[in-house]
């Protein structure tokens, strides 16, 4: 594993993978998507500075464009069971490119079949050939794709695993931390705590500064 997971748990948090796990409940949602991107895309557009919650499901996936790298999909594809190698095909379809061929073709085998349809539109994305059992669906995701690539995802860093060293540092800036209170209570915590942020080095902005920094402006 690369990425903690609790940030990549945080960012596909409101990705429904139940939905574009099947066929048909996928064609019907994705359907709606392009539908209210279209019709809206005046106010989706404006994005950040102004969300409008019908467009929701297109903020997050913008924050997952954002987010994407082979990493992410390398884990996706080997650490979080069928989910997320649902997850993975789906941001894949959207942003394919061919570097996350090899993931997704490793993990085709290990998911269920109702799931396995997804995968494969993704390999086609990437291959730019026609996916035969629903061409419709595959043009709606092409549809959805042209509309989110319209505009600049946020830049949100995933942070990786730390090694063993890294853990180790920790470890001595956490006892730094006691050491502050118990030595200076809570005037000194806090100084020691935003050195120790300091030292640990700057990941970007990270999914939960993002969530947390969003104010949506309903137009």
């Amino acid at each position: 594993m690369h990425l903690l997971e609790r940030d990549v748990l945080r960012l596909l948090s409101q990705i429904p993978y139940l939905t574009i796990g099947k066929q048909a409940s996928a064609k019907t949602f994705i359907t709606a998507m392009v539908r209210d991107g279209e019709e809206l895309n005046a106010i989706l557009m404006q994005f950040p500075e102004v969300q409008y919650e019908p467009l929701d499901q297109h903020y997050e996936l913008l924050k997952c464009m954002g987010a994407l790298s082979e990493e992410l999909v390398s884990d996706l594809c080997t650490d979080y069971t069928w989910c997320g190698v649902v997850w993975a095909a789906w941001l894949v379809a959207l942003a394919p490119a061919p570097q996350y061929r090899a993931h997704l073709a490793s993990a085709h085998a290990g998911v269920s079949r109702h799931n396995q349809w997804l995968v494969e539109l993704a390999l086609g994305e990437i291959d730019s050939t026609t996916w035969q059992p629903d061409i419709e669906l595959q043009a709606l995701v092409q549809r959805l794709r042209t509309l989110l690539s319209r505009i600049s995802p946020p830049k949100i860093a995933l942070r990786r695993v730390p090694n063993a060293q890294q853990l180790a540092l920790a470890e001595v800036e956490r006892q730094k931390v006691v050491s502050a209170y118990h030595s200076g209570g809570l005037d000194a915590t806090l100084t020691e705590l935003k050195r120790s942020q300091a030292v640990g080095g700057d990941y970007g902005t990270t999914i939960w500064q993002w969530d947390q920094n969003q104010s949506p402006h309903t137009p």
